[in-house]
C-alpha cells in the first residue's frame, strides 16, 4: 500500500504539469479549438442537365412535305442551280428610280428572270388594277389575286397587279411565283392539276434564288393604293401559298443543299420570323445528320410518306444531280 500512495504521490504532479503545459502551448490551443469547432459542410455536387436536342420548327406534315418536295427539284433541276447566288433586296436590286411605270416593272422582270433562269425575251408582261386597300376592307371575301400565268405557243403571258408596284419587294416576290409557274408548269415538269400545285410554286422560287423575297413577303403590311390615302396603322396581309414557318424551314433546307451549316450572311436580310425558323431548322438539320450518321441529306427522306409518285424518293441527293 505504501508504494502505490508513492506511485501516486508523483504521479499526480507529473499529470498535472503536463496538462498546464498542453494547456499553455498555442499550438496546442489551436488544435484543440479546432477540434471542437463544427465541421463544414460537404457540398452537394450539382446536377447537370443535358440541353434538350433541337426539333424541327415546323409540325411532322409540313416538314416531310417539304424536304421530300426539295429533293424533288434537286431531281429536276441539279445542284448547280440550288449553288447560284441567292437574290437580296438590296437598293441594288431594284431599278432606281422605281415609281411603278410599266417599263421600271419591266426592268424588275427582267431581273427576277435572270434570278430564276427565264428568257424574259418569251415573257409578255401585262398589267391589270387590283382592288385597293379601302376596297378590300369593304368586301366579306378579301383574297385577292396578285398574278395569273397563261401559256400561248412559246411565250409566257405574266399579269401582275398594278398597285403592287408601291412593294417593290412584294412585286418581285410575286413576279418569282409566276416565273416559278413558268419554269413548272411551262416547261412541262409539273401537271398544273396537281392539288399543291401552287405551293410548290412557291417552293420553287426558293430553290431558284428567289426564297428571301418568298419569305419576306409571307406578311405584308403595305397599302395598296395612292401614298396621300394611307392610314396610320398598317393592315396586314397574306401573301402567297406558303406559311412564314414553312419558307423559314424550306430556307433552312435550301442551305442545307448549299452545304451551308451555319446561319449565313445573307440571313441578316430575312425579315425576322422566318429568320427564326431558318435558324432553328439550321440547327435541327446539323443535329438530326450528326446523330443519323447514314448520310441521308434530309431526316424525313427515308420516310414512306415523303415517296412520290410509285415510292421512290432519294434519300440521298440523285445521282447525277450536281
Amino acid at each position: 500500500m505504501s508504494y502505490l500512495l508513492a506511485f501516486l504521490g508523483v504521479m499526480v504532479p507529473v499529470g498535472a504539469y503536463l496538462g498546464y503545459a498542453a494547456l499553455c502551448d498555442p499550438d496546442r490551443r489551436r488544435t484543440l479549438r479546432a477540434s471542437k469547432a463544427p465541421s463544414a459542410p460537404v457540398p452537394t455536387p450539382r446536377r447537370v442537365v443535358a440541353p434538350a436536342p433541337p426539333t424541327c420548327p415546323v409540325p411532322r406534315e409540313r416538314q416531310v412535305w417539304i424536304e421530300s418536295s426539295m429533293l424533288w427539284l434537286v431531281a429536276e433541276f441539279g445542284l448547280a442551280t440550288v449553288r447560284r447566288p441567292v437574290a437580296l433586296p438590296t437598293p441594288e436590286f431594284f431599278p432606281v428610280p422605281f415609281t411603278g411605270e410599266r417599263r421600271e416593272i419591266r426592268a424588275l422582270l427582267a431581273r427576277v428572270c435572270s434570278v430564276m433562269q427565264v428568257d424574259p425575251l418569251f415573257i409578255w408582261l401585262n398589267l391589270f388594277d387590283g382592288p385597293s386597300s379601302e376596297e378590300l376592307s369593304r368586301r366579306q371575301d378579301r383574297r385577292i389575286t396578285l398574278g395569273r400565268y397563261r401559256k400561248i405557243w412559246e411565250f409566257s403571258i405574266v399579269s401582275l397587279d398594278r398597285l403592287d408596284a408601291a412593294a417593290p419587294a412584294v412585286l418581285a416576290a410575286t413576279i418569282a411565283h409566276e416565273l416559278g409557274h413558268v419554269r413548272l408548269i411551262g416547261e412541262a415538269r409539273l401537271d398544273p392539276g396537281r392539288e399543291d400545285h401552287e405551293q410548290l410554286t412557291d417552293l420553287a422560287t426558293v430553290y431558284l434564288g428567289m426564297g428571301v423575297f418568298s419569305a419576306n413577303a409571307a406578311v405584308t403590311s403595305h397599302h395598296r393604293g395612292p401614298v396621300p390615302d394611307r392610314p396610320a396603322s398598317p393592315r396586314y396581309m397574306r401573301h402567297g401559298y406558303l406559311s412564314q414557318p414553312d419558307l423559314g424551314y424550306a430556307l433552312a433546307c435550301y442551305c442545307r443543299l448549299r452545304g451551308e451549316t451555319e446561319e449565313p450572311a445573307w440571313a441578316d436580310r430575312v425579315h425576322p420570323g422566318p429568320r427564326r425558323t431558318l435558324v432553328r431548322g439550321l440547327a435541327y438539320l446539323a443535329h438530326a445528320a450528326e446523330a443519323d450518321g447514314t448520310g441521308r441529306v434530309f431526316p424525313t427522306a427515308a420516310d414512306p410518306a415523303a415517296a412520290g409518285k410509285g415510292g421512290e424518293r432519294p434519300g440521298r441527293l440523285p445521282d447525277g444531280a450536281a
